[in-house]
Parts: C-alpha cells; sequence; structure tokens
C-alpha cells in the first residue's frame, strides 16, 4: 500500500478523544480531534498562506495549487491567512474565498490574517467598518466547530472551552504525538490602536485568548508527553525590535516600549510617533512571551508557522548564534518557525512529521504540477 493510499486510510480512522487537564494548570475539559495515527508513524500536512492576491490572474494558479495537493498524501493543511490582496472586503469576496477553501478534498484549517479585515478601511479595500467584516468573518469561516474542506474534520475551538466565547477562529488538534494549535495574531499592529477603543477591546481580548490558548496547548503537550506543539498564526512577529528586549533578559518588550496614548499611526497629544519596529513591540511582546515561556519548559520540538512578509523562511529566531549567551537571555534550540511563500509565489510547503526523530520535522517546497 503506497504512502497516499495509507494517508486515506488514517485519515478514515479519525476519531474523537476527550482530553482532561489535571494539575497542569489547564481547568477545562476539551474535546480534541485526533487523527489515528501511530505514535511513531511519519504523516506530511500542507503550510500555506497569502494566495491569489490579484483576482482574477491568480485563480488558474490557486486552482492548481489546490488540485496538487488534493493529489498528494497530505492529511490536512493549514492555511495562515491572507485570503486576499487589495480590493473589497464584502461578504461576496468572503464567499469567493470559501468557495476555493471548499475546493481541498481532505480538511483545510484556517486562520485568519490583516487583509481579509484590519486593512480594510483603506480606500483600495472597500472603506468597510473593520469589526463589522470580522463578525462576518467569523460567521462565514467559523460557524462551527470543524474544519472547511469537503471532508471537515471536528475541531476543539477556545470559544467553546473556555471563557473566551467570541474565539470561534482558534482551534486544536492532535495527529499522532504532536498538538496543533491556531490562533488569531494577524499582520501590521494587529489591530492595536489606541486612539480607537473599539479596536482596543479587540486588540486586548484576542491578544488574552491568545496566550492562554498558547499556555493551554503547552500545559496539555507537555502532560501527555507530546513530541512536538506546532502553532499556526498569521503575522511576522519576529522584528528585531520585538525579540531585542527577550533576548537581553527582559520581556518580550524588553522595557524599551515607550508609554502613551499612541494610534498606529504615530503620535497623539504630543507624543512621539512610533516607529514600526516599536508598534510591532508593543502589539506582539505578550505572544513572544508566552512562546518563550512555552518552548522553555517543553522538552519536544515547537514548530510556529505564519505568513505576512511573503518570504519563505525556515530559521530558529529564539537560538543566539553566540559560543557565550548572555546571562538572562532565552536561547532556545527546540523552536523553528516556518514562514510559508507569499506573491507572487503561489505555493505551499509541505511539512513531514517524523515523531521518533530528534527534529520531528521537515520541510519540502511544494509547487503546483504546472510549475
Amino acid at each position: 500500500m503506497n504512502f497516499y493510499s495509507s494517508a486515506r486510510r488514517l485519515w478514515g480512522r479519525l476519531t474523537i478523544g476527550l482530553l482532561v487537564a489535571a494539575g497542569t494548570g489547564v481547568t477545562t475539559t476539551e474535546l480534541a480531534a485526533q487523527v489515528a495515527v501511530g505514535e511513531s508513524e511519519p504523516y506530511t500536512f500542507m503550510a500555506l498562506g497569502d494566495t491569489a492576491y490579484n483576482v482574477p490572474d491568480d485563480y488558474p494558479a490557486w486552482d492548481a495549487l489546490i488540485e496538487s495537493i488534493n493529489a498528494s498524501s497530505a492529511l490536512f493543511s493549514v492555511h495562515i491567512g491572507d485570503t486576499k490582496g487589495r480590493g473589497s472586503c464584502d461578504e461576496e469576496r468572503q464567499q469567493i474565498i470559501l468557495s476555493y477553501f471548499q475546493k481541498f478534498e481532505r480538511p483545510l484549517i484556517y486562520t485568519p490574517g490583516d487583509n481579509e479585515w484590519t486593512d480594510c478601511r483603506r480606500a483600495s479595500d472597500g472603506t468597510e467598518n473593520r469589526l463589522e467584516v470580522l463578525a462576518s468573518i467569523r460567521r462565514i469561516f467559523f460557524s462551527k466547530a470543524e474544519s472547511l474542506g469537503k471532508s471537515p474534520m471536528p475541531l476543539t475551538r477556545q470559544s467553546d472551552v473556555s471563557r473566551h466565547e467570541t474565539l470561534v477562529e482558534n482551534s486544536r488538534w492532535t495527529a499522532g504525538k504532536v498538538l496543533f494549535s491556531t490562533i488569531h495574531v494577524t499582520g501590521g499592529s494587529n489591530n492595536r490602536r489606541p486612539d480607537d477603543p473599539p479596536s482596543m477591546a479587540d486588540y486586548t481580548s484576542r491578544t488574552e485568548g491568545a496566550v492562554d490558548w498558547i499556555d493551554e496547548a503547552f500545559a496539555i503537550a507537555t502532560r501527555d508527553d507530546y513530541v512536538g506543539v506546532v502553532i499556526g498564526l498569521h503575522a511576522e512577529i519576529f522584528s528585531l525590535a520585538s525579540i531585542a528586549g527577550a533576548f537581553g533578559g527582559g520581556g518580550a518588550a524588553g522595557g524599551m516600549a515607550p508609554q502613551g496614548g499612541m494610534g498606529a499611526q504615530g503620535g497623539r497629544g504630543g507624543a512621539p510617533a512610533l516607529s514600526m519596529e516599536e508598534r510591532m513591540t508593543l502589539a506582539f511582546g505578550p505572544i513572544i512571551d508566552a512562546l518563550k515561556r512555552g518552548a522553555e519548559g517543553f522538552s519536544g520540538q515547537v514548530l510556529l508557522i505564519h505568513g505576512d512578509t511573503h518570504e519563505l523562511t525556515i530559521d530558529r529566531p529564539f537560538k543566539l548564534g553566540l559560543r557565550r549567551v548572555p546571562p538572562g537571555a532565552f536561547n532556545f534550540e527546540n523552536f523553528t518557525r516556518l514562514e510559508v511563500y507569499g506573491p507572487p509565489e503561489l505555493r505551499a510547503v509541505e511539512v513531514t512529521v517524523q515523531p521518533d526523530t530528534p527534529w520531528v520535522f521537515s520541510f519540502s517546497p511544494f509547487y503546483p504540477r504546472d510549475n
């Protein structure tokens, strides 16, 4: 039996398992979808994002990529957001995007990016109300506790197992001894806009939820002896300013974030304007801190998948290339990040999971068949 047939057989044995957290700081009971893969059995999944920016010109390539993924042995695909370039953010556009997601033969798990909603204030994107667009995205793409695709699989949603009742887009599932989790963190400033109270309320809610979801994923993975944790989000959070403070021994903000009421576009009320790096430090510091805590306390491998800047990247952002690490700095070899392709390259990355190896995760570029 070839690997593709084996993968389809494994997918057919999808089971539902009950995870009860005890003594880990996790107090909820979670229903988690478990793909019935043997604990040492290898498998693959696809990682992709930042797709079909230039429509309708990109649609043939988008179709070709989906067809190639459908013909592969991947058990599921993870789309880390930015489903469109410029243009309207209205529901008609969202329904078109959904129709492409539903062409995937096997499960597709999606987490939103900034192009879908936080950038919709721009005249080139229809000037829709950002939070109204977010509400429509949640209704269209996340109405059920399951993935997208022609053969959806059940997912644990944060909204169903925690106090974060609005965060239907944050999900979790397992395959073999690897735990997967998506969190809603977008590019730009993650909608952190201190001059707009509704946006700040959204940012605060999603960031608190993201931190809790990350902490819970690592607590479960540590308790149940998982060999790997995969976290998918959209934003490129590893700017120099975002991580410099943490490498120096402080929190992710490192004590370097200016105080005062700052809008995303600069200063207000006489306060100095913030640079892009400083805004990113404020926006993503809590996320980086949570990832740092998780990696530090976890004995297995951690893979962060993101998009946003359209540069295929595989590296270890928390690993210092120094013989002598500064006191108080963190220096983790078990944390790998994968940034997926972006325009003009409409491609995916095939991730192989080998649970019985020290590295667990390996990567191969995945092109449409006609490329």
